[in-house]
């Protein structure tokens, strides 16, 4: 697949997407999209992705909040 520009090249679909990453690093400055967050429970640097915000400077990662919920729902049942 490719695309006819105006001055009559070609860009082909890999370039295509070269062309989107590097711009991509040029505007954000860095290569990767998600920045490590220090958990405030663990405190290690972990990805953000299913963290949880608990206040304006408390921010905890997934498997620290999953192990919260998890014993919560044990203690409840075991009543």
């Amino acid at each position: 697949m490719s695309w006819e520009l105006s001055a009559g090249q070609k860009l082909s679909s890999k370039n295509m997407k070269s062309n989107f990453v590097n711009n991509h690093i040029r505007l954000n400055g860095n290569m990767h999209g998600h920045k490590l967050r220090l958990c405030n429970k663990c405190e290690e640097m972990r990805l953000p992705e299913g963290g949880v915000q608990m206040s304006a400077s408390r921010w905890i990662c997934a498997s620290c909040w999953t192990n919260r919920v998890t014993s919560q729902n044990l203690k409840e049942m075991a009543r």
